[in-house]
């Protein structure tokens, strides 16, 4: 593998990156490649994106499920009243 240098980084994601190696006893360079599948959809990662951290507190929706309760909640919308394609499902088109 190849080695990366990494410019720029913000106080707070080193501090983040220093936390992680410091807590689970790894190197910089591990903790790094650990923040880093975690926040990739690399098969060796897993498989979750930054921003899921609070799913394992509230749960996830399938796809199915999401469609089901914007469907569901679609008449709630004051454009749903007037575009019958945001009341589908479908993206509301302005001009």
């Amino acid at each position: 593998m190849k080695p990366i240098t990494l410019r720029g980084l913000d106080d707070d994601t080193a501090r983040t990156l220093r936390d992680l190696a410091e807590r689970e006893g790894l190197s910089l360079n591990k903790a790094a490649l650990r923040m880093l599948k975690s926040a990739s959809a690399s098969p060796s990662g897993t498989g979750k994106r930054i921003g899921n951290a609070l799913d394992r507190h509230f749960g996830t929706w399938t796809r199915k499920e999401k469609r089901e309760f914007d469907r569901a909640v679609a008449w709630f919308s004051p454009i749903a009243q007037f575009s019958p394609d945001v009341a589908r499902g479908r993206s509301a088109r302005f001009s």
